[in-house]
């Protein structure tokens, strides 16, 4: 999936990997690449076929969250992925929509960002 920026020319996303910085970094290989959001952190270790880690954040708090991630798949975490829209909606706005697919330390985390940004449970 390729996404050009306003100017068709930039390319906002080449899934899973990000033309622009976001919080989702991964580094692999003894390189850092950029994610469009905490799923395709994941995705981007797999498109690279060997092992990484993901450094991201809980949306809510801010706390740092580092994931070790090996060919077989990610070390056991409690921390929570959140998706704000469901799947069938993902392409009325995908840029929204990679903002939104978020790590959270807690689902108490996941309640207090629902209400700081007044969206609907």
């Amino acid at each position: 999936m390729l996404v050009l920026e306003a100017d068709g020319r930039s390319i906002r996303m080449a899934s899973p990997f990000s033309g622009v910085p976001t919080q989702h970094v991964v580094e692999a290989g003894g390189i850092r690449y950029f994610a469009n959001c905490a799923c395709d952190a994941l995705g981007v270790i797999a498109t690279l076929q060997e092992a990484g880690t993901v450094h991201s954040r809980c949306e809510q708090s801010g706390e740092p969250y580092h994931l070790s991630v090996g060919l077989e798949g990610p070390e056991p975490s409690d921390w929570l992925f959140h998706c704000l829209v469901p799947a069938a909606k993902w392409w009325d706005n995908i840029v929204f929509i990679r903002s939104n697919m978020l790590f959270f330390r807690s689902k108490e985390r996941v309640r207090d960002w629902f209400t700081a940004h007044s969206y609907p449970m």
